[in-house]
């Protein structure tokens, strides 16, 4: 029998009660399995996957087991997108974030500011941080030594596998419908995700339910809509490298060109990408976003700035060339640097 984490809720009813049960009804592999959880609130089921906890909501079961989403279901279509894709690449992508090395030690920066930004509990527990969308876990793999537990949540199999291996909690769910309890855990981290999300407000709302008090929510590495917007001759400039990536993921098979092995891979994974692809997100309209879901406290900046005092820098190459075609001056930050944001939960005496 495995040890079932308290701090895991059913994500339908919200009951926290998840009894361990060998006698669960199977599923279509891989989830024909009977060891599981059963929901003592609203009796749904929960299979235990290669070391993996199954808690998916209706919606996100149904996209594993049932039939593709209707056209008109965007959010369904979106979700399916990022399953279809990450369940595909998972050991590749998994093993060339982890060898990001500018991209490990902005997470690690990311986190440190989340451990400073949030209100320390007065009583001693054990601390628990979630990443959500959080791939192959490198998220988890930085900057969590002030936590007892570590917790990937994401809807592709494939990365839970990874995850759970390295020895963390590995949760499958809808960021939409966290299987979190009410005030259950520390933070909640979503690494360059948000932007794959249908519905991020819903993914905010879902995560300010499942933080305690002066607890934290951080996003990171999502583009703003300046970093994407692209006058014409840069946009075909853009466009025009997707022939010469797939070019190279069959010619080359460098890890580099993965998510770009044929067109409709390409499409599907543009999907998936959805706020991405329909434009980045607008600083004011982030910073909406958290405080609607009831924050105290919410900053919105730049990558590291947290102080927001550097406005002119030297962006890559190819960004400088995108950003001067497209009539923008390339060397004003918020132009191609992504954002970040953190709220943290209001305290009982706040």
């Amino acid at each position: 029998m495995a040890r079932v984490p308290k701090f895991l809720a059913c994500p339908e009813c919200g009951s926290p009660d998840l009894r361990w049960s060998t006698t669960l009804t199977p599923l279509a592999a891989p989830f024909d399995v009977s060891d599981g959880l059963r929901c003592a609130g609203c009796k749904r089921e929960f299979p235990y996957v290669d070391g993996v906890w199954v808690l998916w909501s209706d919606q996100v079961k149904e996209l594993r087991l049932g039939a593709p989403p209707e056209e008109s279901d965007l959010s369904g279509r979106v979700k399916h997108a990022n399953l279809s894709v990450y369940d595909d690449v998972s050991e590749d992508h998994s093993e060339h974030t982890n060898n990001l090395h500018s991209y490990m030690q902005t997470l690690l920066f990311l986190k440190a500011l989340a451990a400073d930004y949030a209100t320390q509990p007065t009583a001693r527990r054990a601390r628990v941080c979630v990443d959500v969308a959080c791939g192959g876990g490198p998220g988890l793999d930085v900057g969590s030594r002030l936590f007892d537990e570590r917790v990937g949540v994401d809807i592709s199999l494939g990365n839970l596998r990874i995850v759970a291996r390295k020895g963390h909690t590995a949760v499958l769910g809808d960021a939409e419908r966290l299987p979190l309890g009410e005030g259950s855990v520390d933070l909640v981290t979503c690494f360059a995700a948000l932007h794959h999300l249908p519905n991020p407000d819903a993914f905010v709302s879902s995560a300010h339910r499942a933080v305690r008090a002066g607890g934290v929510v951080l996003t990171g590495c999502d583009p703003s809509n300046a970093f994407m917007h692209f006058g014409p001759i840069a946009q075909t400039v853009w466009d025009a490298r997707k022939p010469i990536y797939r070019l190279l993921a069959q010619t080359t098979g460098s890890e580099r060109f993965y998510m770009h092995k044929d067109t409709e891979f390409q499409e599907t994974n543009d999907l998936a990408e959805f706020q991405r692809t329909e434009g980045g997100f607008a600083p004011e309209t982030l910073e909406k976003v958290f405080r609607g879901a009831g924050f105290e406290k919410v900053d919105v900046f730049y990558g590291l700035d947290t102080e927001k005092r550097r406005q002119w820098d030297m962006p890559p190459w190819k960004f400088f060339v995108l950003k001067a075609l497209s009539g923008q001056n390339p060397l004003r930050r918020s132009n191609w640097v992504n954002l970040t944001a953190m709220g943290r939960k209001a305290s009982p005496s706040a």
